[in-house]
C-alpha cells in the first residue's frame, strides 16, 4: 500500500520484489511467485478503484473508499513449488447450452413449467459437481494441498507477525516457556501451508 501511494499508484516490478524480501515473502530465496501475483493483482484492483472514485467526485458523488483502495482476498491453490496449480483457464466451469421451447408442452397445464425447472436443476447441479470434482482433481494431482478446515485466527496473526513484521517468538511469548512452544507449533503449522522460506529466529531473548 506504501509502495502504491509513494509512486502514484504505479509499482515497479524491482519494487516488488525488494517488498517480497523485506518483509520475508520468499520462496527458495527468491520472491514468492504467488505473492507477486496477488500484489499484481491487489494493484491493479487498486487501480481500478482510485479511477472509479475520481470519476465519482467529479460526478459530485461519494467515493466507494476514503483514501484506501479495497484489497481482494485471494488465496490461490498453489502446488508445492508454489506455482499456481491450475490456471484461470482450467478453473473455467463448462456447462453445456441449455434450451426449452414452450411448442413442446403447450398441451400440458402452465406449460409443466414446474417439472421442466426440476429437471433442469438437476441436470446443472450434476453436471456442476462433475466440473467441480475435475478441477480438484487436477489440483490435488499437481500438488495442491487442502488447507486445514479447522482454523485459529491468532495463528495466522503471530504467522504475520514473525514472519512479515520479523517479531520474535520469544517476545510474543512474553518469556512465558508453553506459550512459546505454542506459538512456535501454530506458525510452523500455518507455514507447512505455504511456499514460502520460514524466517529465521534467533534463539533467545532480544538484547536491550
Amino acid at each position: 500500500m506504501e509502495l502504491w501511494e509513494e509512486n502514484s499508484g504505479k509499482v515497479l516490478e524491482t519494487d516488488l520484489n525488494g517488498w517480497a524480501r523485506q518483509f520475508h515473502l520468499l520462496h527458495r530465496g527468491q520472491p514468492a511467485e504467488w505473492v507477486l501475483r496477488a500484489a499484481r493483482l491487489a494493484e491493479f484492483q487498486w487501480q481500478v478503484t482510485d479511477a472509479e472514485n475520481r470519476l465519482k467526485a467529479e460526478k459530485g458523488l461519494k467515493a466507494e473508499s476514503e483514501g484506501r483502495p479495497k484489497t481482494p482476498i485471494l488465496f490461490p491453490p498453489l502446488a508445492a513449488t508454489g506455482a499456481l496449480a491450475v490456471t484461470d483457464d482450467e478453473c473455467r466451469i463448462n456447462l453445456p447450452p441449455l434450451s426449452w421451447s414452450p411448442l413442446q408442452v403447450s398441451r400440458l397445464p402452465d406449460g409443466n413449467r414446474p417439472l421442466t425447472k426440476v429437471q433442469f436443476r438437476r441436470a446443472v447441479v450434476g453436471l456442476l459437481d462433475k466440473e467441480i470434482n475435475r478441477i480438484e482433481a487436477l489440483a490435488r494431482k499437481r500438488g495442491a494441498v487442502r488447507v486445514p478446515a479447522n482454523r485459529n485466527k491468532e495463528h495466522f496473526e503471530w504467522t504475520v507477525r514473525f514472519q512479515v513484521n520479523g517479531e520474535r517468538v520469544s517476545t510474543m511469548a512474553r518469556g512465558v516457556a508453553e506459550q512459546e512452544r505454542k506459538i512456535r507449533k501454530a506458525i510452523g503449522s500455518v507455514l507447512s501451508w505455504l511456499p514460502l522460506d520460514r524466517r529465521r529466529d534467533p534463539s533467545g531473548r532480544p538484547r536491550n
